[in-house]
């Protein structure tokens, strides 16, 4: 099984909302810690690196191009958005997923993987879910991602 959908099979078990959430902060998780900046740092607090802005935008344009790539890809009866979102914090829904994420993605561009996730999750969900609801779930998650140190690991 490839990469995306190993990580669609792991996220989409916590619900729709969330496996867009939890995709995108992998993507920005991934991408802050490539600016070897993530050292020390208390998990959580809030980072302005401005040399994010730039990848993190790209990230953003990757995810439309995928939402047009998987346009023919059927809903497949994921759940309705319902309650409040996830049960876990942000940095725990980072921390739960983060060592298989690095781990499937070995051979792989790991923000690619986390986003085209975000986008299968998104086109799956269509008959539950607007994607563009669904990419606003998305963008939140990658910004905060990329504006937040992570979990120690």
């Amino acid at each position: 099984m490839n990469p995306v959908d190993q990580l669609y099979a792991r996220l989409v078990k916590m619900g729709t909302g969330t496996a867009i959430l939890t995709a995108a902060l992998l993507a920005g998780t991934h991408l802050f810690r490539s600016t070897g900046l993530d050292k020390g740092l208390e998990p959580g607090s809030y980072v302005l690196i401005d040399s994010l802005n730039e990848p993190g935008m790209a990230l953003l344009v990757r995810l439309d191009e995928f939402l047009m790539e998987y346009a023919n890809e059927e809903a497949t009866g994921l759940a309705e958005l319902v309650g409040t979102g996830p049960s876990e914090s942000l940095l725990e829904l980072i921390s739960m997923h983060e060592s298989f994420f690095l781990a499937i993605t070995s051979d792989s561009d790991p923000q690619e993987v986390a986003m085209r996730t975000a986008a299968l999750v998104i086109r799956r969900a269509n008959d539950v879910l607007d994607p563009e609801m669904g990419k606003g779930i998305a963008a939140q998650g990658l910004v905060y991602a990329c504006k937040h140190a992570p979990p120690s690991r």
